[in-house]
């Protein structure tokens, strides 16, 4: 069994033996259609709007469950990844 998305994660041509498969080969695929893995119902939803490349309805959705929430801004500094990248 094979299994990809293949509305994610692109891979070069030479290397994208599933995609290749599933356009030429004589094998017959199924489909999953439905989402069942986000618990509760409401992060379900944003999922399938995502999917469905509603990213702006998927964000507002986020928001309004209190998923997202802003920091403050800290100096560069203070933050790991700058002091890392200016040591090297």
């Amino acid at each position: 069994m094979l299994c990809r998305d293949t509305g994610q994660h692109s891979s070069v041509t030479r290397g994208d033996a599933p995609r290749i498969l599933e356009l030429y080969s004589g094998y017959r695929f199924s489909k999953l259609t439905t989402i069942r893995r986000q618990r509760p119902a409401a992060f379900r939803q944003v999922v399938e709007l995502a999917a469905a490349k509603q990213t702006d309805k998927a964000f507002a959705k986020l928001l309004e469950l209190g998923a997202v929430t802003a920091q403050k801004k800290t100096p560069a500094s203070s933050c790991p990844a700058s002091a890392s990248a200016s040591s090297a």
